[in-house]
């Protein structure tokens, strides 16, 4: 799985060398993995983790070959990882958050060893060829500037290889997580995830994202979780230490707590059983996300946010003539109208992408203060009738940068602008940034008989007029991990039509749309089914 770069330079401009006596020491050449019993009791645990074996495996897939290479890992918990990744050979320094964690590494592979404050560290610039990072940056309070000193010290044409928790916000098994204390905050996760698309935006364009895979589905997880609960319940009754990175079992644990891991070798056959059965639901998403990453030797241009030009024309506007077009318009004027419900008349309201003129007018009608902003100037000529009279605003701008302060507007508006983006997720980001209250978004749904489409994308294009495009599909919780890494969190969701809108166009009778689409909701049909969906999205308190 490819996935083009990100848009947005991160890179940091720091001198490319730095003598200070850490930096000097931490270029030193790595001590072999010590073969004592420290390793036993290590590599013992890691032969009865499930978990811990399909995250070595999936790492070692995705990396280079460090021998004869400058290596780095960080976050790699009570050591087991580090100690396999010396073991294939290379010059190897450790890292991590946790002082338990770094001193059960320590014991493990002994020097070059160090404890992170968060973002920054102590290597010089263009220090290593490799760095395999191992869930830590859910753990870190600014990420954005941990991937700016992965940036600074990975030497061009470097990789990174980046495990996280993938981020699915309408998981059954997250809730049944939390509500047994397992929670973010016990993990020591400052954020719940992160997805393939947030990893690459979250890394800028001094990397390409060249392979991304996920792993640990539900059996997998329902393992983890039932050996998490059990831990903690046995760590709270006899008193043990607690860790900033939730379970980090170390030497002394397994010696405090010998009886219960003679318990997990035996039942380890029915949790490698249980495990197992992830292999009977291959379509599922895992719930561990690791990505392979390719640091650039400059940056990548940054991709132009500009479907809305392809919207703003007369030729698209053709698409609702008619009465079959001014239902189209009356259905999704009803809607998001119903979306913006709660705002006082008066609230500002920012319409981005709005050149294609079905959303101001009625906004402005109903009372609201509407700027529309567009990539191009040419996106604000089919609204000049509002804009003229000064009755709104129209301004061009970056689409990924737009020119407001934070939180400037009561709600923002986009629609026609997610299934044709370069970089969606970026463009949530930017939407929410500028939201006080709420987003309204648009998006052709996978829960359609949008599925199909690309089968079927010849029919569409002819029965339209050769007006349409290629377009983008999403999930809903694909939508909702969008918002979520923004801090907002889906309120609400409307499908639009459960038919395909090109199918009523064939049709060209209102009457009959009208009576379909009005059978389809009173069966349910719709709210399961149905696309385009509007969404909205409001802001987190706190």
């Amino acid at each position: 799985m490819t996935v083009p770069t990100a848009a947005r330079d991160v890179s940091p401009h720091l001198d490319d060398v730095d003598t200070t006596p850490a930096r000097v020491a931490a270029q030193r050449p790595s001590a072999e993995p010590r073969l004592t019993a420290a390793a036993d009791w290590a590599l013992a645990l890691y032969r009865k983790s499930v978990l811990k074996q399909a995250k070595f495996r999936r790492i070692e897939s995705l990396m280079d070959d460090p021998a004869g290479r400058s290596n780095l890992d960080v976050g790699a918990d009570n050591g087991v990882i580090s100690y396999l990744l010396r073991r294939r050979g290379g010059q190897w320094r450790s890292a991590d958050l946790d002082s338990r964690a770094v001193a059960s590494i320590r014991q493990l592979v002994g020097e070059e060893v160090y404890q992170l404050d968060g973002a920054r560290t102590p290597f010089a610039d263009r220090a290593f060829d490799q760095v395999v990072i191992v869930d830590y940056l859910e753990h870190i309070a600014d990420d954005r500037a941990f991937a700016e000193e992965l940036a600074r010290i990975l030497k061009p044409g470097g990789i990174a290889v980046i495990n996280v928790p993938h981020l699915q916000p309408r998981s059954p098994l997250n809730r049944l997580r939390h509500r047994i204390g397992l929670t973010d905050e016990w993990h020591g996760h400052l954020r719940p995830g992160y997805t393939v698309e947030g990893l690459r935006e979250l890394l800028g364009p001094r990397f390409v994202v060249e392979r991304a895979v996920t792993y640990s589905r539900f059996g997998s997880e329902l393992v983890d979780t039932a050996l998490n609960g059990i831990y903690e319940l046995v760590r709270k009754r006899s008193g043990g230490a607690s860790s900033s990175k939730g379970t980090v079992v170390t030497e002394g644990d397994l010696r405090r707590h010998r009886k219960q891991f003679r318990l997990l070798s035996l039942l380890y056959p029915a949790l490698r059983l249980t495990a197992w059965t992830d292999r009977l639901l291959p379509w599922q998403p895992g719930h561990k996300l690791i990505v392979r990453a390719r640091r650039l030797a400059a940056p990548a241009k940054p991709p132009r946010e500009d479907a809305d030009v392809d919207a703003s024309t007369d030729q698209y506007a053709r698409r609702f003539d008619g009465r079959v077009g001014s239902w189209f318009l009356e259905v999704q004027t009803r809607l998001t109208l119903a979306a913006l419900a709660g705002l006082p008349r008066g609230a500002s309201v920012l319409d981005v992408g709005g050149g294609h003129a079905q959303l101001a007018p009625p906004l402005i009608d109903a009372g609201y203060r509407v700027t529309v902003v567009g990539s191009d100037r040419i996106c604000g000529r089919r609204l000049e009738p509002w804009t003229s009279p000064g009755r709104c605003a129209f301004e061009v701008a970056d689409l990924h940068r737009l020119p407001y302060a934070d939180q400037a507007f009561d709600a923002v508006l986009c629609y026609r602008l997610l299934a044709h983006s370069v970089d969606w997720r970026r463009l949530v980001g930017e939407l929410c940034r500028v939201a006080a209250r709420c987003v309204i978004v648009d998006y052709p749904s996978r829960r359609s008989i949008n599925i199909v489409s690309h089968r079927l994308f010849g029919m569409k294009q002819s029965i339209e007029g050769g007006t349409t495009r290629r377009y983008a599909m999403y999930g809903r919780d694909e939508i909702a991990g969008g918002f979520e890494q923004a801090r907002f969190r889906v309120a609400e969701e409307w499908p639009q039509f459960l038919l395909p809108m090109a199918l009523y166009r064939l049709g060209r009778s209102a009457r009959l749309a009208r009576a379909a689409e009005l059978a389809a909701r009173a069966l349910g049909l719709t709210r399961a089914f149905g696309s385009p969906v509007i969404a909205r999205a409001d802001r987190r308190s706190g």
